[in-house]
């Protein structure tokens, strides 16, 4: 989020197909160490990029190594969080779910026509991560986690796309496992197969389970 008295989201893309970022653009100016979340950072943008329903796109400035651009600006505190979370009726919309997912997604013509945001920060009293095989019956045996918890009275099981997170679930093997406390930052992401998904991208425990 911007901190400079705005508190808006803010989503650094790059101008191709995928608007991923490159290795090169996670790292710091000065060591090149990989930025992690909680860091605030000083960000080079070039100028907005909004999308149908992901109005938050910004454009990274095209920058040569050994130039970078992100700036290491110090650590925001995990228990002042709940100064800038987001506390939205409902995680978008409800009522439709993927084969493996609870309230997952929302149809790609509803997002386009009537969602202007995509990124929430979200504080949560429970939250647990559930490791599996959710296509084994399909043929295919990835190995996927979701995060399952209770928002406004609706349950939701979302992919987690957190590498952190998703590593430190991976390590407790198959099963369900209670983190606790967290803020969640989610993302609605590009449209596939006519549907939109609503993904975990961001794990914030209470509890420094893995390193922030």
């Amino acid at each position: 989020k911007d901190l400079n008295g705005m508190s808006q989201w803010i989503r650094p893309v790059r101008a191709h197909q995928t608007h991923e970022l490159f290795d090169s653009d996670v790292r710091y100016t000065r060591d090149s160490r990989m930025a992690r979340p909680l860091d605030i950072v000083e960000v080079r943008l070039n100028a907005a990029s909004p999308s149908f329903y992901q109005q938050e796109n910004w454009l990274v400035e095209a920058v040569r190594p050994p130039s970078r651009v992100l700036t290491y600006e110090g650590v925001y505190p995990w228990d002042e969080l709940h100064k800038i979370e987001d506390k939205p009726d409902k995680i978008w919309a409800n009522g439709d779910s993927s084969t493996a997912g609870i309230n997952d997604r929302v149809p790609e013509g509803f997002a386009r026509q009537s969602i202007r945001r995509s990124l929430f920060l979200v504080g949560l009293e429970r939250f647990r991560m559930i490791v599996g095989q959710p296509g084994l019956r399909f043929g295919d045996d990835a190995v996927k986690v979701q995060g399952e918890f209770l928002y406004a009275g609706s349950q939701h099981r979302l992919q987690v796309t957190d590498p952190l997170a998703f590593q430190y679930a991976r390590s407790l093997g198959l099963g369900a496992h209670e983190i606790g406390r967290v803020f969640l930052t989610l993302s609605l992401g590009e449209a596939y197969k006519g549907h939109c998904y609503k993904l975990i991208a961001c794990v914030l425990p209470e509890e420094h389970l893995w390193n922030h």
